[in-house]
């Protein structure tokens, strides 16, 4: 990670870094508390409560030291992954009063680590304003210090389109006055993996663009031009979720008790297949169309009757240089714990 994070800023990039805080893969059902903080779970509560705010501490602190020393300070960290449901289950849960004050207790712990960068807190299902009014003003009532909202925008699992995400989060900056950034986004290049089956996104649900690379090149260009076109620069950017990603062995799944323990899944599982890797994955296919920068306020795609495809309070605006999808680059580590 700190080779990588050493190329991005060489780059010219930011590094946008997402802590899971747990030994596997962590999303809005699944956030174990890694295997070398479990001994916490033999204690009462409120000291258990108390021994993960101080490993939260000590471990980002201990990461972003070593960050900082060469010179690649992250400008935003985000914790857990898709965390509507809470990290570090269940004392950090959404689910009570009590876990929401522990949630708020874990994220302080991170912020007064590096003051500088911006933390976001990341949810899925952009488009549901129920979700997010809950999540963020249930936050704020409990005085969650967060700079940023997070948001996965993925057309198939949403079944929305991005004229109809956009207008969101120009309703979610105007509710909260945080800047947005969406930190997952994909579609299909191909309707079928290299092993000729579906892959896990059966289709682009909305998207007016075929599953092909330069349809999937089409989508986020259209995209990248609506976001920066939403009223007040309220979408800091975009992040593609996974460019780098290829078909191979997964593992998955939680532990059912003191130790951890994961299930092999094969690639032809379908749950354990990556749907978006890039082309590169097989020698003999050219890389994927790519994607240059969205010049600040370029009109979006019309619709059929030459209105904007992003109607409503957005206007252009200006953003960073290098714009959404190439200003930033998206790391995740793994579980804090002896390979942390």
């Amino acid at each position: 990670m700190l080779k990588t994070a050493r190329q991005v800023t060489a780059a010219g990039m930011k590094i946008q870094l997402t802590l899971h805080y747990s030994d596997y893969w962590s999303n809005g059902l699944i956030q174990d508390i890694p295997k070398d903080w479990r001994s916490v779970t033999s204690l009462p509560e409120a000291q258990a409560v108390t021994a993960l705010e101080q490993y939260v501490r000590d471990y980002t602190r201990t990461l972003i030291r070593k960050l900082r020393a060469q010179g690649t300070t992250p400008a935003y960290v985000s914790l857990g992954n898709e965390t509507a449901g809470g990290i570090l289950f269940p004392y950090g849960g959404t689910d009570t009063a009590a876990h929401w004050s522990h949630l708020a207790r874990f994220v302080r712990a991170v912020k007064a680590v590096s003051p500088s960068t911006k933390v976001i807190l990341h949810l899925d299902d952009a488009g549901n304003m129920d979700k997010y009014e809950w999540f963020f003003s249930t936050a704020e009532a409990h005085d969650i210090p967060y700079d940023v909202i997070g948001s996965s925008y993925y057309p198939f699992w949403t079944r929305k389109d991005a004229a109809t995400v956009c207008a969101f989060f120009g309703e979610l900056y105007g509710r909260f006055g945080k800047k947005i950034m969406v930190m997952e986004t994909g579609v299909n290049w191909t309707p079928l993996t290299h092993e000729g089956v579906e892959g896990q996104l059966t289709d682009n649900g909305p998207v007016p663009y075929p599953e092909t690379p330069q349809g999937q090149k089409d989508f986020l260009v259209d995209l990248f031009t609506q976001l920066k076109r939403v009223d007040g620069g309220a979408v800091l950017g975009n992040l593609y979720w996974d460019p780098v990603m290829i078909p191979a062995l997964a593992w998955a799944g939680r532990s059912a008790g003191p130790t951890s323990s994961a299930t092999p899944r094969s690639s032809t599982s379908r749950a354990g297949r990556c749907p978006l890797g890039p082309p590169t994955a097989r020698p003999d296919r050219p890389g994927l169309p790519r994607v240059d920068p969205v010049p600040s306020g370029v009109r979006p795609r019309r619709t059929a009757d030459g209105a904007d495809a992003c109607p409503g309070r957005l206007r252009p605006h200006t953003l960073p240089a290098q714009g959404p999808g190439r200003s930033r680059a998206w790391a995740k580590t793994p579980a804090p714990g002896k390979n942390g």
